[in-house]
């Protein structure tokens, strides 16, 4: 990368992030008579990180510097629907255990600066209702309580009120809590070097959120949302610097409160061709500091579109417009539009799909604010980018239903 963060040597063919990720998931459904779907769902997953660099005055041979990650988790989660007439009943639970998330930085030929090692899990349970009780009102009530090794226990309810006046117009009112654990980084590395330890345990960031929804189908194949949305969030953990040192170190000392409106229009033809299209404006405001947050955008929009290709395939296509960021020092960043194009298969030889995505497809120059350790405060981004993906899903035999 061309960067230099915390005093590398600037454009150094040394200074490079790479990052490589892995996954095996297998998902089963299941029906049990008329009312009942059983869903079950076990994962492996896989992550590792290496980022170098070389330090040192000029005139000095300089330091080649490493930190490295690697984590392995694995689990499984299990749902089960039960119809009851008109009301639908859902719950289920869900494990997660990490193997291992070691973080180790070191300077070559020299003993380690930092290593930990951590294998810290968690498990949830959670329950939905829909209750269809009154005559063009749905109610939707559920929770989740998430238990985690590392943190206290978490509740999570959400609710919705759905009014439909007609079979073309629905009006909801979404009412939610949820919350995000520290990731690994945030939670563990603290190397002396660039990363203190925090002053304090961090805590899950927590998030209220409202939403106003109005949906319309116009005619056939044609349908408008508008949505409303007010978001409180406290807790937001950040990195910030050390007043008596140059180091920085995580810590929940963040509010933030955002509103905003999205539109969007959808179209879908009988021959499978489809357009969606949609426009939001959001307003987030930092409460700590009274002032806007940092690399968030006022306005995006974004424009996909899909159609047939030929007998066997399917082409979309994806604009992406993104309007000016403000990085931490308040420094203004050009917003930017990419274009993303995708090829894919049907199903073929019983199951198997393949699908080409070229990203940023005219290699277009964009940049994204700087973070806390970087000297600059744009970083231009990867260029035109490729992602192969092969699939395979089973088809029960028998009365052509997918598992």
């Amino acid at each position: 990368a061309p960067a230099a963060p915390v005093g590398a040597e600037f454009d150094d063919p040394a200074n490079r992030d790479n990052d490589v990720r892995g996954y095996v998931d297998v998902r089963c459904e299941k029906k049990y008579g008329s009312g009942t779907d059983v869903e079950a769902r076990g994962y492996y997953d896989g992550y590792g990180y290496v980022g170098s660099g070389e330090y040192g005055p000029p005139g000095f041979t300089p330091m080649a510097a490493f930190v490295k990650a690697r984590a392995n988790w694995a689990g499984g989660e299990a749902t089960v629907t039960r119809q009851f007439g008109a009301q639908r009943i859902t719950g289920g639970a869900e494990y997660e255990r990490s193997l291992a998330i070691r973080q180790w930085a070191y300077v070559d030929g020299q003993p380690d600066i930092f290593w930990s090692n951590e294998k810290p899990s968690r498990g949830a349970v959670f329950a939905d209702a829909e209750l269809n009780v009154i005559p063009h009102v749905i109610v939707h009530a559920g929770a989740r309580l998430d238990k985690s090794s590392a943190f206290a226990n978490a509740f999570s309810p959400r609710a919705a009120l759905i009014y439909l006046p007609d079979e073309r117009m629905a009006v909801k009112y979404i009412v939610g809590q949820a919350f995000r654990d520290p990731n690994a980084y945030e939670e563990y590395y603290a190397d002396g070097v660039t990363v203190a330890m925090a002053p304090r345990s961090l805590v899950p960031e927590q998030i209220l959120s409202h939403e106003v929804v109005f949906e319309r189908s116009l005619s056939r194949g044609l349908s408008v949302t508008a949505d409303g949305f007010y978001n409180q969030l406290k807790e937001l953990i950040d990195q910030v610097p050390d007043g008596n040192t140059t180091l920085s170190y995580f810590v929940n000392d963040d509010r933030v409160h955002a509103r905003g409106l999205e539109v969007e229009a959808d179209a879908e033809r009988a021959s499978g061709a489809a357009v969606r299209a949609s426009y939001t404006a959001t307003m987030a405001t930092d409460d700590v500091q009274e002032a806007p947050l940092a690399n968030a955008p006022h306005s995006q929009a974004k424009f996909n579109g899909s159609m047939p290709a030929g007998r066997w395939g399917t082409g979309s296509v994806e604009l992406l417009y993104v309007g000016a960021l403000t990085d931490m020092r308040g420094t203004r960043v050009p917003g930017y539009f990419l274009p993303n194009l995708t090829w894919g298969t049907k199903p073929v030889l019983g199951g198997w799909q393949f699908s080409s995505s070229v990203y940023d497809a005219t290699n277009r120059r964009w940049f994204s604010p700087g973070g806390a350790n970087d000297p600059e405060d744009q970083i231009q981004m990867d260029g035109r980018g490729w992602r192969f993906q092969l699939s395979y899903r089973e088809t029960a035999r028998g009365g052509g239903r997918e598992p």
